[in-house]
Formats: C-alpha cells, sequence, structure tokens
C-alpha cells in the first residue's frame, strides 16, 4: 500500500491496524502482485528499486556479510504451482543475478553454511563494532554530556583542571548477540595516553562500559569501570590495552571516563568479538 506521502507499507494493513494506530494514514494506492500484468510490473518496479539500495547498503557497509535467500518455509505453505509462488520466483532469479544464493530445501543450506562456516567466523572476529572508532569523523556516532572532549588528528583527548565532577563520552548503543544461555566474549582494544597518573583523583577511571536490555529506558545492567593505575599506565606515554570482557545485557556502551582533573589521549579504539 503506497500512502499519501509516498511511502509504503505491508498489504496487511488492516491487520495492523487493530494493533497499532494508523488511523491518520492516508492510503494512495494498493499494489498486489497477485493480480494482474500491470500490477506486477508496477510492484516489481518497486520491489527491484529497493532490492538494488540495499544490495548497494550491503556491500558499502557490510562488505563481509553472507546474506542466503531462504525460500523454505514460503514454498511449503504456499506450494510452488500458485501465483503468489511464480511472483516471488521471479524475485528469486533478480535476487540469483545479483550474486545471492537462493536456498530451497534445509540439507542445501546446512551445505552452504558448513563450506562458508570458517570464513565467516574468521571475518566476523575481525570487525570493529565500534561506529567511528578512530574518530576520522570527529565526534560522530558518540555522544559528549559535558563537550569536554576534543579531536585531533584522530586522537580523543580531554584536559580537565576542576577536581568536581566527572564526564563521560558515549558510544553509539553496539547490539551485542547474548542470549540466556550464552553471553559472549569480547576484547577492547585501545592506546592511551595520561600527562600525570599521580595527580589523578582517587577514583583513577579512565574508561567505562556499561550493558542494558532497552534502548529507551537505558536502564542498567551491568557496569564496569577501569582503572588508571591497576591498568599499568605510565605518565606521558601511549600504553596498548587490551581488556577481555563477559557482559550480561542486549546493548552496550562504552568510552572514556575520568572523575575530577586529569590529561588523557585515545587512540585506536576497537571492540571485537573473541572464540
Amino acid at each position: 500500500m503506497e500512502t499519501q506521502d509516498q511511502s509504503f507499507l505491508t498489504n496487511s494493513f488492516e491487520n495492523m491496524a487493530e494493533v497499532y494506530s494508523f488511523s491518520h494514514i492516508k492510503i494512495k494506492r494498493v499494489l498486489n502482485s497477485n493480480h494482474s500484468v500491470q500490477e506486477f510490473i508496477n510492484y516489481s518496479s518497486l520491489w527491484c528499486k529497493a532490492f538494488n539500495l540495499f544490495i548497494e547498503s550491503v556491500q558499502k557497509y557490510l562488505p563481509n556479510t553472507v546474506i542466503l535467500i531462504n525460500s523454505i518455509e514460503f514454498f511449503k505453505e504456499i506450494g510452488f504451482n500458485s501465483n503468489m509462488s511464480q511472483v516471488w520466483q521471479r524475485f528469486n532469479e533478480y535476487a540469483e543475478k545479483k550474486g545471492l544464493p537462493v536456498i530451497y530445501d534445509s540439507t542445501e543450506i546446512s551445505r552452504y553454511l558448513r563450506k562458508e562456516e570458517v570464513e565467516i567466523s574468521e571475518a566476523s572476529l575481525k570487525y570493529n563494532l565500534i561506529r567511528n572508532a578512530s574518530f576520522s569523523e570527529g565526534k560522530k556516532y558518540w555522544r559528549d554530556d559535558s563537550n569536554e572532549y576534543f579531536v585531533e588528528n584522530g586522537i580523543l583527548e580531554i584536559e580537565r583542571t576542576s577536581m568536581d565532577g566527572f564526564t563521560i563520552l558515549h558510544s553509539s548503543p553496539i547490539q551485542i548477540p547474548n542470549c540466556e544461555y550464552v553471553t559472549q566474549k569480547f576484547e577492547i582494544s585501545m592506546e592511551v595516553w595520561v600527562e600525570n597518573l599521580f595527580s589523578l583523583h582517587l577514583n583513577d577511571a579512565f574508561f567505562y562500559v556499561w550493558t542494558y536490555d532497552d534502548k529507551v529506558s537505558r536502564e542498567l545492567r551491568e557496569v564496569k569501570i577501569y582503572s588508571s593505575k591497576l591498568e599499568n599506565l605510565s605518565s606521558r606515554k601511549w600504553k596498548h590495552i587490551k581488556i577481555e570482557l563477559y557482559c550480561k545485557g542486549r546493548y552496550l556502551e562504552l568510552g572514556p571516563h575520568m572523575v575530577g582533573a586529569g590529561h588523557f589521549r585515545y587512540r585506536n579504539l576497537s571492540l571485537t568479538l573473541k572464540k
């Protein structure tokens, strides 16, 4: 269904309207790929355009991601000979031309995943989960509540003179693949420089991690604070730090954290999955 503002909704709009409030939405037209040839042409034109944008986005932002078109349950439910299944098959053929494998039975998907398992695993372990971790885009994708952090030549820096209060730089929320029975293992890596280790506040924190289950409420599940002295920082020397991390929750935030006065620099931040 196309709305008056040129956005599109699923054709189960009536069912959705029972759950959500869509009374203000004005429907412009309804496209149905199961009707006339002209309707299919109109519908497939929109579908192919959206699919091309999806592929471009994946290639740009997720180059190591393997995508499979899973048609197993669809054809079990609809059958191979219905008009809808023929339309679906046309779309599958279009996806295959774009280089995406289409899977029709469970043994086929098992064979494919066994073949790709090592390559997929190795690629995921190298992926940095922090957006703009190099600070090449300044503080984009970071939230600076106190506006005290600044970036120059890829180095994040903060210099405070007051012993009152604290400051935190928040990363964008990172969704983590935890479940009820499995807690993932991560590695935090960074380089840190401190001007004077022994002039820091008694709480000599330099970095934090916290997790939560809801991105709206952000009610804390776990908090981890890392100490400058316990991580063996040295005055006026860059220190490469690696921290193994297990944490509960569905979302994770991390970033520099400092109490009181001090002068810190950060570079080459990363958060990666570990086996």
